[in-house]
């Protein structure tokens, strides 16, 4: 569970980068949640699904259930004003449309070239992820297809839906470790800098225990100016969220930067969260393998197979 965490946080915090395209980082998860309640309907019918799974097969506006301002803070765990403030801009930018019943992401903005490339970049990460999970045995018990996608089909839209159900699920769980939504982010951001240059062999002990995570002595620190850079956010702000973080105890300062540290790792908030990102990795692959996703990406992949970097789609947009 450890090392599918690692690999899951790498994934999400690059698809954060990439889906937020020089934003705030708390726009990307406002678009998450709007998309997602504004499709909440589509996201039951398999039908529907398949109907808007393709690149091409955007979901009508007259489909798209609106979402109040006070929803979508309560959804996410963020402060009313703070989400008012970050719609506003977004309004002002054109990127999304508040009317008496809510807000809503219109079709004319999932179809900008825009989103569209930054789409089929979290696309091509996304499938990097599966064959990851794959080469490190950590997928198993996936139900068969339901439906079928043609061989040049490019499901972008269905796989998007799961995705920012992934993501929207794993920020909540983190709540019980810090519950303000940029601490979260910081958090997994300092975390993932941590580890990211460990093989994928190594994994620690057999327990989530402390006593079992890898030393903190091998863990590799970040800075705060590099936070900030991978999060698009002004330097006193990271460094402030940083001063709570290390307060809570859920991060240390060392002489080259921050880490999670072990005992941290072990708290039981921690590993619930851990727990619950295997639950909900199964639950988003179940998804996307009952759409007919997985069997497409298992024929797209090379016949000598090997490991995949996790860096792959990124491009210009790498943080």
């Amino acid at each position: 569970m450890r090392l599918m965490s690692r690999l899951s946080v790498e994934c999400i915090l690059d698809l954060v980068a990439i889906r937020r395209n020089g934003r705030n980082v708390l726009d990307m998860l406002l678009t998450a949640a709007i998309v997602q309640a504004n499709l909440a309907e589509i996201n039951r019918r398999a039908d529907l699904q398949m109907t808007y799974a393709d690149v091409g097969a955007v979901v009508p506006d007259e489909l798209r259930r609106p979402i109040h301002l006070l929803a979508i803070a309560n959804s996410l765990g963020a402060p009313f004003e703070t989400v008012r403030r970050r719609v506003k801009a977004m309004v002002d930018d054109g990127l999304c449309r508040l009317g008496p019943d809510g807000v809503i992401i219109p079709a004319e903005v999932l179809t900008s070239p825009v989103n569209v490339a930054t789409g089929l970049r979290a696309y091509e990460r996304m499938r990097t992820f599966y064959y990851q999970l794959m080469d490190a045995g950590l997928l198993a018990d996936l139900p068969p297809p339901s439906v079928g996608l043609t061989a040049d089909a490019t499901p972008l839209r269905a796989v998007g839906r799961l995705l920012f159900d992934y993501v929207l699920r794993v920020v909540d769980t983190l709540g019980p470790i810090t519950p303000d939504l940029l601490d979260r982010l910081i958090f997994l951001e300092i975390f993932r800098e941590n580890v990211e240059g460990f093989p994928v062999e190594v994994v620690g002990g057999d327990t989530l225990e402390a006593r079992d995570m890898v030393p903190d002595a091998d863990r590799r620190p970040i800075v705060i100016r590099t936070l900030a850079d991978r999060l698009g956010l002004p330097l006193e702000t990271v460094r402030r969220h940083v001063a709570a973080l290390v307060a809570e105890g859920v991060c240390e300062r060392r002489e080259t930067g921050l880490i999670v540290p072990s005992t941290a790792l072990g708290r039981p908030p921690v590993r619930a969260a851990i727990q619950a990102n295997a639950a909900n990795l199964h639950r988003l692959f179940a998804g996307l393998s009952q759409l007919g996703v997985l069997r497409l990406w298992d024929a797209m992949r090379p016949e000598s197979g090997g490991p995949v970097s996790g860096r792959q789609g990124l491009g210009d947009q790498t943080p």
